[in-house]
C-alpha cells in the first residue's frame, strides 16, 4: 500500500476546492494538503449550533453524532453538496464533532485504513477554534507508520508512557510533525487513509473541532472496509431531510444499494440471508473484509481454525482489534486461551480495555490456579500476580469495592502489568 508524505499546505476557497474536486484530489496523493475557507454554509452551522452551546457552557453537546445535526447532515452538505467528480462519492454519515479540552489526550501516528475506514478517504477535519500550528492536526512523513503492518489497537510507534500514565510523542515526532495554523470554519483537506497524522502534542486551551470524510469509489475493492454500511451515495445526501433518524434513512439506502452495488458486502448480505451457518465459507469467497463481517448480526460462534481466520490472524499479526473482536465469536474455550496468549504477547493501545476483556478467559474462576499454562510459564511471577489481583478486583472480594475505586485500581494495574510485560513503552527517544 502506497503511503503519503505530506509535502506542502494550499489554501483555497470552498468554491475553487468544490470546482476542482479531481485536480484537488490528485494533487492530496502527491502529498498536498488543502486548507480550505470561505464556506458559508458551515459559517452558518458554526453561528447556529457551535458557538451558541460552546458560550453557554452546553458542552454535552460536543460528541458523536449530536442528534440535530446527525438528522440533518448539515455538516456533510455543508461540506460536499457541491462537489462534482467523475468518481463515485460515498460520504460518511457518523458526525465526529468534538470539543477537546487544553492538555487533552494525544492520540500517536495512524493511518485511518487500519481502523475499520477507508483507504481512498479524503477527511476535511474542520476548526471551530483559532487555533495555531501546534495545536491542531499534525502530519508526518510515510516512515512513521510501517506500511502494510496493521496496528490497529496496538501500541503505536512514536509514542511513550511516561511516570504518570500520560501518552506522549517521542522527540522525533515532534521534530518531524507538520501542521498550520487554522481558524474557525476553516479545514484541512487530505487523505486521511494513507497519511500519517496524529493529535496535537499540547494543546493550550480548548478547541472544537469536526472530521468528516468522503471516498472515491474508483474500484469495487474500494467499498469493502468496515464502517462502509455507514456511508451513503453522494447524489442520496437530500434523503437526510430530518424527516427520519439518520441510521433509518441508510438502512433504507442500503437495502436498495445492495441490489445497486457489486460490493463483497452486497454478495455477502444476498447469500447469507438464510443461514449464517456458512458465513465465513461465504466471506472467503466474496472477499469480504473482516470488520464488515463482524457487523453483521452473527447468532453463531465461529470456529477460529477456519482458513479465513487463519489468513486475517498470520497477515495482521500485529492487529489487537481483530483478536479483540474474535475473542466474542471463538467456538471452544482453547481457542480463547490461544487468542489470549496473542494478545498478551501484543502491547495495546489501550491495556484497559485489553486486560479486562481477556481476564475472565484468563480466569474463569476466583482461583488462580485456574490461569492457563502458556500465561503461568510465559510470565514473571510479579506480572502473574498483578493478574491475580487484576482478577480479585473483578470476581473476588474486591466486588464490595465501590465502582469508582473499582475502576481506578483496574486502570491503575493494567498499566503496571502493562509496563512490566512491555517495558519498551516508556522509552521516549
Amino acid at each position: 500500500m502506497y503511503l503519503i508524505s505530506p509535502r506542502n499546505f494550499v489554501r483555497l476557497t470552498h468554491d475553487e476546492w468544490t470546482k476542482n474536486f479531481d485536480a484537488c484530489s490528485e494533487a492530496i496523493e502527491g502529498g498536498t494538503i488543502f486548507l480550505i475557507y470561505g464556506n458559508a454554509a458551515l459559517t452558518e452551522i458554526y453561528e447556529k449550533f457551535i458557538r451558541p452551546r460552546y458560550e453557554s457552557g452546553k458542552h454535552s453537546y460536543f460528541g458523536p453524532n449530536p442528534p440535530d445535526l446527525h438528522r440533518s447532515q448539515a455538516i456533510q452538505k455543508a461540506l460536499f453538496s457541491s462537489v462534482k467528480s467523475t468518481t463515485p462519492l460515498f460520504v460518511d454519515a457518523y458526525v465526529r464533532l468534538r470539543h477537546t479540552r487544553g492538555n487533552g489526550g494525544f492520540v500517536g501516528p495512524h493511518i485511518d485504513c487500519y481502523e475499520d475506514l477507508p483507504q481512498n478517504s479524503l477527511n476535511c477535519w474542520v476548526s471551530f477554534s483559532n487555533l495555531e500550528a501546534g495545536e491542531a492536526i499534525q502530519f508526518l512523513p510515510a516512515h512513521h507508520y510501517k506500511a502494510g503492518e496493521n496496528l490497529s489497537g496496538h501500541f503505536k510507534s512514536g509514542v511513550y508512557l511516561d511516570k504518570s500514565n500520560r501518552l506522549l510523542p517521542t522527540k522525533s515526532v515532534q521534530n518531524d510533525a507538520r501542521s498550520h495554523k487554522i481558524g474557525p470554519c476553516e479545514y484541512f483537506v487530505f487523505n486521511s487513509g494513507r497519511t500519517v497524522h496524529c493529535s496535537p502534542f499540547f494543546v493550550k486551551r480548548d478547541r472544537v473541532t469536526c472530521d468528516q470524510r468522503i471516498f472515491k469509489q474508483a474500484s469495487v475493492e474500494d467499498a469493502n472496509f468496515g464502517e462502509l454500511m455507514n456511508y451513503y451515495a453522494l447524489p442520496d445526501i437530500d434523503r437526510f431531510n430530518k424527516s427520519m433518524d439518520a441510521e433509518r434513512v441508510l438502512k433504507d439506502l442500503w437495502g436498495t444499494y445492495a441490489d445497486k452495488y457489486d460490493f463483497p458486502i452486497c454478495h455477502f448480505l444476498s447469500k447469507t440471508s438464510a443461514s449464517t451457518r456458512s458465513q465465513l465459507d461465504i466471506a472467503e469467497e466474496v472477499g469480504l473484509d473482516s470488520g464488515l463481517l463482524f457487523r453483521q448480526n452473527i447468532r453463531q460462534p465461529f470456529d477460529l481454525d477456519h482458513q479465513l481466520i487463519r489468513k486475517w490472524l498470520t497477515q495482521s499479526s500485529k492487529c489487537v482489534s481483530l483478536r479483540i473482536r474474535l475473542l466474542d465469536h471463538a467456538l471452544v474455550k482453547d481457542q480463547s486461551i490461544l487468542l489470549c496468549d496473542e494478545l498478551m504477547s501484543l502491547p495495546p493501545e489501550n491495556p484497559t480495555k485489553m486486560y479486562g476483556k481477556i481476564m475472565p478467559i484468563l480466569f474463569p474462576y476466583s482461583s488462580p490456579n485456574h490461569l492457563n499454562e502458556n500465561t503461568r510459564t510465559s510470565f514473571s511471577s510479579d506480572s502473574k500476580n498483578i493478574l491475580r489481583f487484576m482478577n480479585w478486583l473483578k470476581v473476588g472480594p474486591g466486588k464490595v469495592l465501590p465502582s469508582p475505586i473499582k475502576s481506578r485500581l483496574n486502570k491503575l494495574f493494567s498499566f503496571i502489568l502493562f509496563k512490566k510485560l512491555h517495558p519498551q513503552v516508556t522509552h521516549g527517544y
